[in-house]
């Protein structure tokens, strides 16, 4: 059974920085470079727990700091025209490292969209951010948030504005597509040549 803790102590704190590093290490992505004073200035830090073993986690924040280290000013000002930084929270930072994708959307995805919904019912925009090429990032654009920042560029990092509502669709669409894959393995497959004689 998973255990969520909100991480407060500087010990908790460098655990979470360490297993946020693992969880992208081999892969070539912007992500990883998380300092311990930026996760000290998050409202809201959670760590998840297997055990004793942090295995996921992810932050929330009234100030956007992944925004301010990577939009450009000239998107920083468009982004204010339509979405005031005083009409926006922050989630950012999720990772999982030690269980598994279907463990991860059946259990953690479920609370990181309740923590998010509820943490500021006074701001009705929430900053996500996606890397280029990430799983998802296809979820992501089919719930139709708005792109503040965009690239095409593999492994940069896509900055975008959603609404709660946009926030529950892209988690029901990461759901089925999660959920969807055990089952299509199950699923007998067809060579080519079965399927010309087939079409024969």
């Amino acid at each position: 059974m998973l255990k969520y803790r909100v991480l407060k102590t500087d010990s908790e704190l460098l655990e979470f920085n360490k297993m946020y590093k693992l969880s992208f290490k081999g892969k070539e992505t912007l992500g990883h470079n998380l300092p311990v004073a930026s996760l000290k200035k998050r409202d809201k830090v959670v760590g998840v727990y297997k055990g004793t073993k942090m295995v996921a986690g992810y932050t929330i924040g009234n100030i956007p700091l992944t925004l301010h280290s990577h939009i450009t000013k000239d998107n920083l000002k468009k982004m204010q025209e339509l979405y005031p930084l005083d009409t926006c929270y922050d989630l950012s930072n999720i990772w999982k490292k030690g269980i598994s994708g279907v463990k991860f959307m059946s259990s953690v995805w479920p609370r990181i969209v309740i923590d998010t919904i509820f943490f500021n019912l006074k701001r009705p925009n929430i900053i996500g951010y996606v890397v280029t090429g990430h799983g998802r990032t296809d979820a992501y654009n089919k719930a139709k948030p708005y792109y503040i920042q965009a690239s095409d560029v593999k492994n940069e990092i896509n900055i975008f504005v959603f609404t709660r509502i946009n926030l529950i669709r892209a988690f029901l669409l990461l759901s089925a597509k999660v959920f969807s894959k055990p089952i299509l393995n199950l699923l007998p497959t067809t060579n080519a040549s079965q399927f010309n004689e087939a079409k024969k």
